[in-house]
């Protein structure tokens, strides 16, 4: 049997586009659950810059969190804001 490769039918994504933000909030609190912070969520975007509430986080699972959400396509940088719950 000669079978063909499978067509492209969906446009793939733009790098440099900014995602929609509710897209963006669902990705970003996915990739953190992924990871296992169930505490971190995601709380606003403005121009690439994704700010993250969470508690009780050490320096290297900010930076862990960090590295996994500059992997999404448009965010360039990312700030740490402790709960409301905390202060």
């Amino acid at each position: 049997m000669n079978q063909s490769e499978p067509q492209m039918t969906e446009t793939p994504i733009d790098a440099d586009s900014p995602p929609n933000d509710v897209d963006l909030k669902q990705r970003v609190n996915e990739s953190l659950l992924k990871l296992g912070y169930v505490q971190a969520k995601f709380v606003s975007e403005t121009a690439g810059k994704v700010t993250i509430e969470c508690t009780d986080t050490d320096r290297n699972d900010q930076c862990v969190m960090q590295v996994a959400v500059r992997l999404l396509p448009g965010v360039t940088s990312v700030a740490f804001v402790a709960s409301e719950g905390a202060r």
